[in-house]
C-alpha cells in the first residue's frame, strides 16, 4: 500500500482511532486462553469497549495539549514530562473515585467513559498513589510492564525531533515503570511514531532501523549495554518471523505474551511486518494470542493508524468504537495544534474551557 499522499492530519486521526481500535478487539480477550488464530474479528455486540490504554492515551494527549497552549500563551510551561505526571495523577484518581480538584490538568477526566476502571495496570496505581515521582535515573520500581508502551504515541505524533520525541518517551515511562526494558521499549516506540510521521518516503523496515539507531545512541548513555542488546535480541527475533512461513499464532507465541514491555513491542512490530500492507489484518494477528492482547493491539493500531491514515481503518470499527467523538476530538486537537498565537488571537473559547481554563498552582520547573 501506498504511503505517499497521506496528510500529517490523516495519519494522526489514524494513529489515536487505531490504537484505541486495536485495545477495544484486544481488550474482549485479554484473559482468555487458547484463543485461536483470528478468532476475535469484530467487537462484542458491536460495541468496542477500551481499556485503560487507550484511557492513558489519551490523558498523555491531554497533557501536552494543556502544556503548548500554556507555552504559547505564557512563552513557556512546565516540562513535558511533568505536565504528563499531572495527566496521569487526573487518571489516577478516575480509577479510585476520587472527586477532581484544582490540581487537574485533564479536562478528560469528567467523561464518564474516563472514569471506569479497565483493568488498570497494578504497576500504574501503585506507582501513582503516591507522590513520589520515578526518573530514568532514580527508578521507582523495577517493573518492566507493557504499561509503558501503550500510552505513549502522542509523545512521537507531535514531537519536534526524534530525540525528544525518545527522552520525553523514556521520561513518561520512568514515572510509572523503573526497569530499563520497561524505558527502552517506550523511548523505541516514541522514536518510531516521529520517524512514520516525519519521514514518508522510506519504507517501514527503514523507519524500524532509523527508531533503532537513536534508541540505542539514547540507551548507551543511561544503561548498561546489555539492556541494549536485550531489546535488539527480541527485536531481531520479530524480524526474523515475520519472514517465515509459520502460522502468526505460533510466531507470537514464541515472542511471548506481551505482559512485559519489549514483548508487547516485539508482538506488535511483527504483526505490523509481517502484515504491512493492511491494517486489519495486523491488528487482528496483535490480538489473536494468549497475552496482553489489549496492550499489543493499541500498539499495533497505533502503528498501522500512523503509516496508513484513518482512511485505512474499516469503518466498523470507528462507527463501533465508544467514545468515537471523544478519540476524534483529542486526534483532531493533535492535528490542529494550538489555534492562537500568544496574544490569545482569534478566541477560541472552546479550546480554552479544554487547556486554558485549568490552571493549576506549583505545576513544577518550566522549559
Amino acid at each position: 500500500m501506498d504511503t505517499t499522499g497521506i496528510s500529517t492530519k490523516d495519519r494522526i486521526l489514524g494513529c489515536i482511532m487505531g490504537g484505541a481500535i486495536g485495545d477495544a478487539l484486544g481488550y474482549q480477550c485479554e484473559f482468555t486462553r487458547n484463543i485461536k488464530e483470528r478468532e476475535y474479528t469484530t467487537f462484542a455486540d458491536d460495541y468496542g469497549i477500551f481499556s485503560d490504554d487507550t484511557q492513558m492515551m489519551l490523558f498523555t494527549a491531554n497533557a501536552l495539549l494543556w502544556r503548548n497552549t500554556h507555552g504559547t500563551l505564557n512563552g513557556e510551561a512546565p516540562t513535558p514530562t511533568e505536565c504528563i505526571r499531572r495527566a496521569y495523577r487526573d487518571w489516577y484518581r478516575t480509577q479510585n473515585g476520587f472527586e477532581a480538584n484544582n490540581q487537574n490538568i485533564s479536562w478528560i477526566d469528567k467523561v464518564p467513559a474516563m472514569n471506569h476502571r479497565r483493568a488498570p495496570g497494578f504497576t500504574c496505581i501503585e506507582s501513582l498513589s503516591h507522590e513520589e515521582q520515578g526518573t530514568i535515573q532514580k527508578p521507582i520500581n523495577q517493573s518492566k510492564g507493557c504499561g509503558t508502551t501503550m500510552r505513549v504515541a502522542p509523545i512521537g505524533l507531535i514531537a519536534q525531533n526524534i530525540n525528544d520525541a525518545i527522552q520525553v518517551s523514556a521520561e513518561s515511562a520512568a514515572l510509572t515503570h523503573g526497569h530499563p526494558l520497561a524505558i527502552i521499549s517506550a523511548a523505541f516506540l516514541g522514536g518510531l511514531y516521529y520517524e512514520i510521521m516525519r519521514d514518508t518516503t522510506r519504507n517501514f523496515s527503514n523507519q524500524l532501523h532509523i527508531a533503532f539507531e537513536f534508541t540505542n545512541q539514547f540507551t548507551t548513555k543511561n544503561f548498561h549495554v546489555q539492556y541494549q542488546n536485550d531489546f535488539m535480541k527480541i527485536m531481531r527475533k520479530s524480524f526474523e518471523l515475520s519472514r517465515n512461513k509459520s502460522r502468526d499464532s505460533e510466531n507470537i507465541r514464541s515472542i511471548g505474551e506481551g505482559w512485559v514491555a519489549e514483548e508487547a513491542v516485539a508482538i506488535a512490530i511483527y504483526c505490523c511486518l509481517r502484515h504491512q500492507d493492511d491494517f486489519f489484518d495486523a491488528v487482528v494477528s496483535a490480538v489473536n494470542h494468549d497475552g496482553d492482547s489489549d496492550s499489543t493491539g493499541i500498539i499495533a493500531g497505533n502503528i498501522m493508524g500512523a503509516r496508513y491514515g484513518i482512511g485505512a481503518i474499516p469503518k466498523y470499527y470507528i462507527d463501533h468504537i465508544e467514545q468515537k467523538d471523544l478519540i476524534l476530538e483529542i486526534a483532531n486537537d493533535l492535528a490542529d495544534g494550538v489555534p492562537y498565537d500568544n496574544t490569545h488571537n482569534p478566541a477560541n473559547p472552546a479550546w480554552d474551557a479544554k487547556y486554558v481554563d485549568l490552571t493549576p498552582p506549583n505545576l513544577g520547573e518550566a522549559a
